[in-house]
């Protein structure tokens, strides 16, 4: 019993000194604040002071100075800020400027067609073997023809293939080479042929930098037929009778047949 009555005693004895010891450090925590507090404000009397002093001693003393000075100030200011909008109208001005040129260049340097001679870039991106059969067309249908006329039998190739006809099989170019009585026959061309025949195959590449000669007449879709009336049946002959054809050689171009 007695060592049960000593335990709480000193139980008892360490939660009053415990709550002393925590009575003391609110107190210093709150003297602390109080000390803070009491400083600070005399530092802004202190500082409040000394600025009114300044104050008095500038704007009693020489108020013109100051009020001269505040309206140079702010008139340059103003200066400043119409000379660097003026800076940025010029700027937006030149870019504007520059990306009209850009855009000038670009489009006379993009490829186009045109009746009177190639380009320079490609208008039509053929690949190689494509190349090779339109020109084994142009040599069987015009082999013998001058340099223009080879160039606008190709040129009616590639208008065929790009055109929106609903008589042409235009899946690929082959399709167009193939179609069933529209052109002559390409399997008796050999490459010996192309090769004693060149003008064949630089005919094609003009064509495919954009030399459409019949494009002169025709300069929407250029001419989607030819013929040479030597060589054709009566009955072909009557499908182009009072259609306006264009001459080039032996050959004549035109863009439609009668019904």
């Amino acid at each position: 019993m007695m060592n049960n009555n000593r335990n709480l005693i000193k139980k008892r004895l360490k939660k009053r000194y415990s709550i002393r010891i925590k009575k003391r450090k609110r107190y210093k925590r709150k003297f602390k604040r109080k000390a803070i507090k009491a400083t600070q404000i005399v530092l802004l009397i202190f500082l409040i002071m000394i600025i009114n002093g300044l104050g008095i001693s500038i704007f009693y003393d020489q108020p013109k100075a100051v009020v001269c000075t505040l309206r140079g100030t702010i008139e340059k200011t103003i200066d400043l800020k119409d000379i660097k909008q003026q800076i940025k109208v010029k700027i937006e001005e030149s870019k504007i400027q520059k990306l009209i040129l850009k855009k000038k260049v670009e489009q006379q340097k993009l490829p186009s067609i045109s009746w009177k001679g190639p380009g320079e870039e490609y208008y039509y991106h053929l690949e190689d073997w494509e190349k090779d059969e339109l020109a084994k067309l142009v040599c069987a249908e015009a082999g013998g023809e001058i340099f223009k006329g080879k160039v606008a039998v190709a040129a009616v190739v590639l208008n065929r293939l790009h055109s929106n006809h609903p008589d042409f099989e235009k899946d690929c170019l082959e399709s167009v080479i193939f179609q069933n009585g529209q052109f002559a026959s390409i399997k008796t061309i050999t490459y010996t042929d192309l090769v004693n025949n060149p003008d064949c195959m630089k005919a094609v590449e003009a064509a495919c930098k954009g030399w459409d000669p019949t494009r002169e007449i025709f300069s929407e879709t250029g001419a989607l037929y030819f013929y040479e009336p030597t060589l054709v049946s009566e009955k072909r002959l009557e499908e182009r009778e009072g259609v306006e054809t264009m001459k080039i050689g032996n050959h004549f171009f035109h863009i439609e047949l009668n019904e």
